[in-house]
């Protein structure tokens, strides 16, 4: 009796035993597996990070855009032209500013009659002298009724023989046409207008371009940097 008594001892103790090591194992089984969703989860989130990297290059993109454009902006362009020419020692007939594009080009509006505008002609010449073939210049004479005259005016002071392009302002409506596309249209001249290679009006200089320094008594170009601009464009 004693001795069946220990074998049922035994034997629950075994199952007892074999239990706690199922349950173990169970356990066991339960975390690799939470392991490995986590790990799916990080997989999960790498492509979130990719399109932010997207959303950074794009961002990139769009101010580079918005440089460019502002760029393009900052000078008005001058519009094509054709006028009618005065005879000189290089012009007979007329000058299209289309001539001109690849080079700089330099408008000087004066008339006859205008003191300032004829004591700033020979320096207007000078210019071509400085810039060589660099530059165009030419000279356009206000529609005023006053253009009857000017090609005797323009023999008489000896700039007949000028590298400087003569040249007549024609009427569009009311107003001189060259000067209004360049803006200066009704203002007092002399006026002189700064176009790059590219056609774009880069500086406007409302009356005598030579400034005359009497405390220094230093001449200065005030065109010379706005010049040199134009020509690095």
């Amino acid at each position: 009796m004693k001795k069946l008594l220990a074998l049922l001892v035994a034997l629950v103790c075994v199952f007892a035993v074999a239990f706690t090591a199922c349950e173990d194992i169970g356990n066991n089984s339960g975390n690799t597996n939470n392991g490995q969703n986590n790990n799916d989860q990080t997989d999960n989130e790498q492509p979130g990070d990719e399109q932010e990297g997207d959303g950074e290059n794009n961002e990139e993109d769009g101010q580079e855009g918005d440089g460019e454009n502002n760029e393009e902006d900052e000078y008005e362009k001058l519009p094509l032209f054709t006028v009618e020419t005065y005879n000189s020692a290089y012009t007979a007939g007329t000058f299209s500013s289309a001539d001109a594009l690849g080079k700089v080009l330099i408008i000087n509006f004066w008339y006859t009659t205008c003191g300032v505008c004829n004591d700033e002609m020979p320096h207007v010449e000078e210019l071509n002298e400085t810039y060589g073939d660099d530059i165009v210049v030419i000279a356009v004479h206000k529609d005023n009724g006053e253009q009857s005259v000017a090609q005797s005016h323009i023999n008489s002071h000896g700039w007949s023989g000028y590298k400087t392009i003569f040249a007549k302002d024609y009427k569009d409506g009311n107003v001189d046409a060259i000067a209004q596309m360049c803006g200066v249209a009704g203002n007092d001249y002399p006026v002189t207008v700064v176009v790059d290679r590219q056609g774009y009006i880069i500086y406007t200089q409302m009356g005598n371009f030579m400034d005359w320094d009497s405390e220094t008594f230093v001449t200065t170009n005030m065109l010379a940097p706005y010049i040199e601009i134009a020509l690095a464009r």
